[in-house]
């Protein structure tokens, strides 16, 4: 692509006024890989990138533009003019809408400039005010891996009688967990969910219900402990707010026997269930979000892969596949 940013009429589909924007100004070695974040409290839109296949040079940024001008209003370079730091959730930014403030979980640095993979703002988690000046940022000593950066959305959540926190997933196979108020502290947890794996398997972004208090995690492989298997694990916030093992649902392939990468779609939950797809194996569950009791499932009417997160909207289940179709599930 162009990484271009664009605005469309809705009710037209045309251009608006003053739209494109340029996002980053080397598309043949940047990639625009995640979605954008839009705060309607102050009518900006974050806009992220990353590389193609690491590609050496490549500038990963965020940027932060107005959608009333469409002006370019700041930048925040993870690897701070060096090559590398791209952002690589399927979610964008997160953003706090008590604050404001935006959270990112960053790649790695280019190594090929001599740098360590974690050089500046690489594979640190951060916080950045609304303008993307840093607020705070850590590195949480990531377990060896040749390529153990983020490919991760922070998911963010306050438990009641708790601190408001983050989860975030890394392709190391952990979970990390922050408190957002204490980000510089490192994390209240590191959880070992899945292998690690250069493939990317463990990414993504997992979901929250305010209603049980759960934080729900697509999980590629059994974890090297066996304590996590593939499929769907719950995490449940517990009396000195932090998370253990609720339940959990086997489905879909253990990706640890393949060797290519095989991710999880990021689970979904809505009134009391969980929805989630099995990437490779081409199907949806669905789960009782309290006990993790299996309501359905997609059968064979699914014929692309379920990479994309499931959305439920007025009472129907859409999932995108891989072949490029959009599926529709009544109630």
């Amino acid at each position: 692509g162009q990484d271009q940013l664009h605005a469309l009429d809705m009710s037209t589909g045309a251009e608006a006024g003053g739209w494109p924007a340029t996002v980053a100004t080397t598309p043949d070695h940047n990639f625009i890989y995640s979605a954008l974040t839009f705060n309607p409290a102050n009518g900006l839109i974050y806009a992220e990138t990353s590389s193609t296949c690491d590609i050496s040079p490549w500038s990963g940024r965020i940027d932060v533009f107005s959608t009333s001008s469409a002006a370019l209003l700041a930048s925040f370079f993870p690897t701070q003019g060096q090559s590398g730091g791209g952002i690589w959730g399927y979610g964008g930014a997160s953003i706090d809408t008590a604050t404001n403030d935006v959270y990112i979980a960053i790649g790695n640095a280019d190594t090929t400039t001599g740098n360590p993979q974690n050089y500046g703002y690489a594979e640190d988690i951060a916080q950045l005010d609304p303008s993307l000046n840093l607020l705070a940022a850590n590195y949480p000593n990531l377990p060896a891996s040749p390529d153990a950066d983020f490919g991760a959305t922070p998911t963010l959540y306050q438990a009641p009688g708790c601190q408001p926190q983050l989860a975030a997933m890394n392709k190391s196979g952990v979970l990390v967990v922050y408190n957002r108020n204490a980000i510089s502290s490192g994390p209240l947890q590191i959880i070992q969910m899945s292998p690690g794996s250069d493939f990317g398997d463990f990414i993504g972004l997992p979901a929250y219900s305010p209603a049980t208090n759960m934080l729900y995690v697509g999980n590629p492989s059994d974890s090297p402990s066996g304590t996590y298997l593939h499929g769907l694990v719950a995490l449940q916030m517990q009396p000195d707010c932090t998370l253990g093992l609720a339940w959990q649902q086997v489905f879909g392939v253990n990706a640890s026997t393949l060797t290519y990468d095989a991710p999880r779609s990021p689970p979904s939950v809505a009134n009391g269930v969980v929805y989630a797809g099995d990437g490779i194996g081409k199907h949806v569950y669905a789960f009782d979000a309290q006990t993790g009791a299996q309501l359905w499932n997609s059968g064979s009417s699914i014929i692309g892969q379920t990479f994309a997160q499931p959305v439920v909207d007025g009472g129907h289940l859409y999932v995108s596949s891989y072949n490029g179709t959009l599926y529709a599930f009544g109630p």
